[in-house]
């Protein structure tokens, strides 16, 4: 029977490794110093000690006066199995929600400590499962189980103890003669999660004994309908037509939130989602901020704007070096030298300059209002006119990159004339987002 403890362990990492953005590294182990973290740090030290480099993370939360024997519990068995401890008392504030504030706390020291191809071992079992998808259903917030891994920082996290019953671990615990420690805050039914243990799931699993292994089967069928639903959704690129997603308000509110979850925006409200919607069917464009991104709708289409790099220039303009690839802003563009002749060559006088419509001087006398006509009739999204890279020289605005270029035919005469302002020629390209545009 202990041996599916440490199978649960190898097979959690084994679901890791086969995941691209994952490297080998350090393996920690949350340890607070309860029954199941005891299991869990024993157990992965005998599965992994000659294999990976194992570290233990301990939090002091400074709920409880006795908080410091727990620490000292768990350097005792980190100094007996000869494994490093890191251990940091945290500060938790006590407004709102204290086992939201204690968990947020936590997590945030774990991720500290997480580099690159670290993975981090946390404790949960089938108990904990069953009551999360119970806080979850009773909050309104869906009945998602727990993930069984993830992203975490610079690392990852696993939980090999999802499929396996907390009396498993109690039962190796004392088969190898090893202490932990019992919370006395476990019993203080304040606590929601503490009220579903003592109360309402002990109630459930002596009337229905096979519920744990059924909420497990319904949470993997789960999960994998919405890894599915991510997939086909998360294939979509950041600009998608508006007529894609669905027409009706529950299942278009439904699609966004699958939309935002693939690029890292777990907890927009459903509130939030529904005034975007809202927006979008009477106005026809819609905004929401996402922290330094941001989701826009305009002109029957859905774009997911993520957040503006840097200009490479602090100045508003930037000499251009032919031939030359140049990052600037959301967008790459590319000059490469041509004859006179050859497709989509510009002709240009003296310096080629780059710049955008936020930094255009007065003295350039570019007619902003023709500017505007052609960014409408492209249908140049608003937000990205001011930033959208323009191509000027001695006389003027030479190209808008897959917009409009200047003929050759329009240099003034003296530039056919005077050898010193003879025009050159090259060819521009612009790629924004990984996708290549054609310039005209």
């Amino acid at each position: 029977m202990f041996e599916e403890l440490a199978e649960s362990i190898e097979q959690s990492l084994e679901s890791v490794q086969v995941r691209p953005s994952w490297t080998k590294g350090r393996v920690f182990v949350a340890l607070s110093g309860g029954a199941d973290s005891c299991a869990l740090l024993h157990s992965a030290y005998m599965s992994l000690k000659d294999r990976c480099e194992l570290i233990a993370l301990h939090a002091d939360h400074q709920l409880h006066r006795q908080s410091a024997d727990w620490q000292a519990h768990c350097q005792a068995l980190c100094n007996s199995l000869g494994v490093p401890l890191i251990a940091e008392t945290l500060s938790v504030s006590t407004r709102g929600n204290l086992e939201a504030e204690a968990r947020r706390a936590r997590y945030e020291f774990f991720s500290r400590h997480l580099q690159k191809g670290d993975l981090l071992l946390l404790a949960h079992h089938q108990q904990d499962q069953l009551e999360s998808i119970l806080l979850r259903l009773f909050q309104g917030r869906g009945v998602m189980p727990m993930r069984a891994q993830g992203a975490l920082g610079e690392g990852h996290f696993v939980r090999p103890f999802l499929r396996r019953d907390k009396h498993q671990l109690i039962d190796y615990l004392v088969s190898k003669d090893i202490q932990w420690i019992e919370d006395p805050s476990n019993r203080d039914l304040d606590f929601d999660r503490n009220f579903l243990r003592q109360r309402v799931t002990g109630e459930i699993l002596t009337r229905w004994p096979k519920a744990l292994a059924a909420v497990q089967r319904a949470s993997e069928s789960a999960v994998a309908q919405q890894q599915l639903l991510q997939h086909l959704v998360g294939s979509l690129g950041d600009t998608v037509p508006w007529s894609e997603m669905p027409q009706t308000l529950e299942l278009a509110q439904a699609w966004l939130r699958l939309y935002l979850n693939v690029r890292g925006h777990h907890h927009v409200t459903d509130a939030a989602l529904a005034e975007f919607l809202r927006q979008q069917a009477n106005a026809g464009k819609a905004q929401l901020a996402l922290g330094s991104n941001q989701l826009y709708a305009w002109r029957g289409t859905l774009y997911f704007e993520r957040a503006l790099p840097s200009m490479p220039t602090s100045s508003d303009r930037l000499a251009v070096c032919v031939p030359s690839a140049i990052d600037w802003g959301h967008y790459e563009v590319a000059f490469v030298e041509c004859a006179a002749n050859a497709t989509n060559a510009i002709a240009y006088n003296g310096e080629l300059v780059l710049t955008c419509r936020d930094r255009l001087r007065e003295a350039e006398g570019l007619n902003l209002t023709s500017l505007k006509k052609r960014f409408q009739q492209a249908n140049v999204p608003p937000w990205r006119r001011g930033t959208y890279p323009l191509c000027i020289d001695t006389e003027g605005l030479v190209a808008i990159p897959d917009i409009w270029q200047r003929g050759a035919s329009k240099l003034l005469p003296s530039s056919a004339t005077d050898p010193s302002s003879q025009a050159r020629h090259c060819t521009v390209s612009c790629r924004r987002a990984g996708v290549s545009i054609a310039v005209a």
